[in-house]
């Protein structure tokens, strides 16, 4: 009778073990169609500047990693860095993506975690957005020579102000309702247009939702203290800029800008003194910059000869992409300026520039007088200063 129990208690534990192994495995595995033989990469978004994990497609598109995941972790798996999709992995979660190589984000498909499916509902519903947004700057490309480019640029900015508000609409609900504080996470950071969707002053109020929700569902994990420290900088920046504000407000000198124009000479903002200038920040990436150009042209033509100038600034990186835009655009009647440190821009910073296009239009003294016209309202405010000349 001894022998028997021993021998269930071994058949017991077998199966307690066999059970576990058979939970084991990779966390991350699936199928890129059309990727054979290449190389897929898995990045912790949490570990700053670690190197990617990677693995070998093999000839049937299959893949696998298995990290250890001992935490709420956030991803990217990706072919490049164009091409690739965000993951919000949970200790014991295991997933099967299934993709084709040509496009990850509009085609995966994933199984086994509702946080990802989630997720995934939220990424196509963005994807959806910036593909109209793509459409209508197709539209303005395409009519670039037309004698109603005014008009059309009116239709394509506020149908571009619709897709907007509509995806803010979208993830505001997800924010509000915070039913998963990891997602609602990621929402805070989505994209549109190249513009951030939230403002971290102007929307700190879902900032604190977001952080308060992830402290307390995922106590001292990493994601939860990202976020808190980021709500503690921000407020910071925030105290610092009541004193920016009235420092940048109607009224105000504009501070000094000295930045080296295309050929590496340095103009000063000042050396414009006496005319009207429209202080404006821009750079070639940015879609709605592109968008607003012709106004500026249209603007600096009419009003040139009655002492109304434009300085301009560019956030780009690299000189090349900032010579073809004004180039582009035909934008080289004006000052330009950069000193090609993105948003690191010695002089975005001086003015608190934290989107573009944005735009400062000073007075003959160097005050400001306006702040942020676009398309028709900056004609518009032209208009009455020199009507009254």
């Amino acid at each position: 009778m001894r022998k028997y129990f021993v021998i269930v208690l071994l058949v017991a534990v077998s199966l307690v073990n066999s059970c576990k192994e058979e939970k084991k495995g990779p966390a991350i595995k699936g199928t890129i169609y059309g990727a054979n033989n290449e190389t897929i990469y898995l990045m912790n978004l949490l570990e700053k500047n670690s190197a990617p994990d990677s693995v070998a497609i093999n000839a049937n598109g299959d893949f696998s990693f298995a990290p250890v995941i001992d935490q709420p972790t956030d991803y990217v798996l990706y072919l490049d860095q164009q091409n690739y999709i965000r993951l919000l992995m949970l200790p014991g979660e295991m997933v099967t993506i299934t993709a084709d190589a040509s496009d990850l984000a509009s085609s995966y498909r994933i199984e086994g975690s509702e946080l990802n499916t989630k997720l995934r509902e939220m990424m196509f519903h963005n994807l959806e957005s910036t593909t109209v947004m793509d459409s209508l700057s197709m539209v303005y490309q395409s009519n670039e020579g037309s004698p109603n480019i005014q008009q059309i640029i009116a239709r394509l900015q506020e149908e571009s102000r619709v897709v907007f508000e509509n995806e803010r609409k979208y993830l505001e609900k997800i924010v509000k309702e915070n039913t998963y504080p990891l997602i609602s996470y990621v929402a805070l950071s989505m994209r549109l247009a190249n513009e951030n969707v939230f403002d971290p002053v102007e929307d700190m109020l879902y900032f604190e939702m977001v952080d308060t929700a992830l402290a307390a569902k995922y106590e001292n994990s990493k994601i939860s203290s990202l976020i808190g420290n980021f709500v503690h900088s921000v407020k910071s920046q925030i105290e610092r800029q009541k004193t920016a504000s009235q420092r940048l407000g109607i009224g105000a000198v504009a501070p000094e800008i000295a930045l080296p124009n295309q050929m590496g000479d340095t103009v000063k903002l000042s050396s414009l003194r006496g005319k009207y200038v429209l202080l404006d920040f821009w750079a070639s990436w940015c879609k709605p910059c592109r968008v607003e150009s012709p106004t500026l042209v249209q603007a600096y033509w009419k009003y040139k000869y009655q002492g109304f100038d434009i300085y301009q600034v560019s956030l780009d990186r690299e000189k090349a992409d900032w010579v073809n835009g004004i180039k582009a655009d035909r934008l080289s009647y004006w000052k330009h300026v950069s000193d090609l440190q993105f948003w690191q821009s010695s002089a975005a910073k001086l003015y608190n520039v934290r989107s573009i296009p944005a735009n400062f239009l000073l007075d003959p003294e160097g005050k400001i007088i306006a702040v942020n016209l676009r398309g028709q309202q900056l004609l518009n405010k032209l208009e009455e200063i020199f009507a009254k000349k």
